[in-house]
């Protein structure tokens, strides 16, 4: 279903950045994901370690990022040089398979949170453009989620590489508000969440937890039956929709489900043999 298997780099502390990907390398994964943090100083030139051990193994990369983490307006021209600055990396690596950004939220008068549709739509215009036959897909996490959603983005959808990144963790979240967390998995309603996400899938998210709080636990820890979204995955044919690659990022957080470093890393190896095996076709 997917080759490409890659891990969230900025959720391990032990040693550098740079001999943690030697290490993931090491264990088997073939792709590396890291967030805007560390991904801003290497487009820069300013991590030529980090960008010669990404080389060395020639480990395709994912980018994950905020667009607007507290809420406040999107910094539209920040983000945007950002975004080339990422662009013109990858013409110089050929190692940027997709970039992804955690939706936008803005707080009403009342109070309440709502997706920042408009601006999320108007950002992604501009990304999609600069970026078109650039050879990277970008995207938004969980986003466009339903039809209504999807009206926004209409008309970007003639972009070959529009597409979402879709966290599995979260799918398990959401399925559960209206139901008891610790009911059997329902299958049918994943599927229905995932219907509802009618773009093509640049990334996903692997992780699980109880349903309850976002845990960011091993996938086979939790109440989640993760084998059995990757045969609903594989049998819709939802990773394959345009033939661009797919890649399945493992992200674990071990402080956050109760791992030490050390238990974090061995986490991380049997991640990567649970995922590769169920997803094998």
């Amino acid at each position: 279903m997917t080759d490409l298997i890659g891990i969230a780099t900025w959720n391990f502390r032990e040693g550098t950045l740079a001999e943690r990907i030697d290490r993931f390398a090491a264990i088997g994964y073939n792709a590396v994901s890291l967030n805007t943090i560390h991904a801003r100083p290497l487009a820069r030139g300013e991590m030529p370690e980090v960008d010669d051990a990404i080389s060395r193994h020639r480990l395709p990369v994912t980018i994950h990022g905020g667009l607007s983490p507290k809420g406040e307006p999107i910094p539209h021209d920040a983000i945007i040089a950002e975004f080339r600055s990422y662009a013109e990396w990858h013409a110089r690596t050929g190692l940027l398979v997709s970039i992804n950004f955690d939706a936008a939220k803005r707080q009403t008068d009342t109070g309440a949170w709502e997706m920042a549709c408009d601006e999320m739509r108007d950002i992604l215009a501009e990304m999609l453009s600069i970026s078109n036959g650039a050879g990277f897909t970008v995207g938004i996490e969980d986003w466009p989620r339903n039809a209504e959603d999807l009206r926004f983005v209409e008309d970007l959808r003639a972009y070959p590489h529009y597409g979402m990144l879709i966290d599995l963790g979260h799918l398990n979240m959401r399925i559960r508000k209206s139901d008891d967390p610790d009911h059997p998995f329902s299958i049918d309603a994943a599927r229905e969440y995932l219907d509802q996400m009618a773009l093509p899938v640049n990334e996903l998210h692997i992780h699980n937890n109880d349903g309850k709080g976002d845990l960011h636990a091993p996938p086979t820890t939790g109440t989640s039956d993760l084998r059995a979204i990757a045969d609903l995955l594989a049998s819709t044919g939802k990773l394959a929709s345009r033939g661009v690659k797919c890649v399945s990022t493992i992200e674990l957080v071990p402080a956050w489900c109760g791992l030490t470093d050390e238990q974090g890393w061995v986490a991380a190896r049997d991640a990567l043999t649970f995922w590769r095996n169920v997803t094998a076709r």
